[in-house]
């Protein structure tokens, strides 16, 4: 179950697969995920957020043998032991869908960060405040609907001010959606 303090302004990281796609979108600063996840975590702790950190679906996989999902795994358990002493971060450490941990938190003062997931997509869609890496799908001028960044002090920039998040800009948003994923090959 999850602790959410409605009081508190929250920060939902949605952590990636620490094996997969590392660069695949291009250089932002970080040379993989795990570093990139580091950051963002001890630059939000202690700062009067709640942060909450959601594992990826490669996390609870369980009867497939590939040794990529075990590294995962690993990964994921020493992250969580080493953040495990502050206070203000909390890990969902069990299979939880999307939209399940949106409806939960508040739009007014919940910030979403990723680096490249679709679920940036999804929170952005619902309303939600949002923070990515510009090297992702959307990070584009065109379709760059929520903030960017392409650097570590960009990055360290929106983590220092993560109060002033703007809302997604709706235009680019529904752009991206139906040049993605409308089209005669999507569902």
């Amino acid at each position: 179950n999850i602790n959410i303090n409605k009081k508190k302004s929250t920060i939902l990281i949605y952590a990636h697969s620490f094996t997969d796609a590392q660069l695949s979108w291009g250089f932002d600063g970080f040379t993989n995920v795990l570093d990139w996840l580091n950051f963002t975590i001890k630059n939000l702790t202690n700062r009067g957020f709640q942060v909450i950190v959601k594992g990826h679906p490669n996390f609870w996989v369980v009867g497939y043998l590939a040794d990529v999902i075990e590294w995962d795994k690993k990964i994921w358990r020493e992250i969580q032991d080493k953040y495990a002493k502050f206070d203000d971060v909390e890990f969902i450490n069990f299979p939880l869908s999307n939209n399940e941990i949106l409806k939960k938190l508040d739009k007014s003062n919940t910030i979403v960060i990723s680096h490249h997931t679709n679920g940036i997509v999804e929170a952005a869609y619902v309303g939600f405040k949002c923070i990515s890496s510009a090297s992702s799908p959307w990070g584009d001028i065109y379709y760059s609907f929520c903030e960017t960044w392409n650097s570590k002090n960009t990055y360290l920039d929106l983590l220092r001010s993560v109060e002033s998040t703007k809302f997604p800009d709706e235009s680019k948003l529904k752009n991206f959606v139906f040049d993605k994923y409308v089209d005669n090959f999507s569902y």
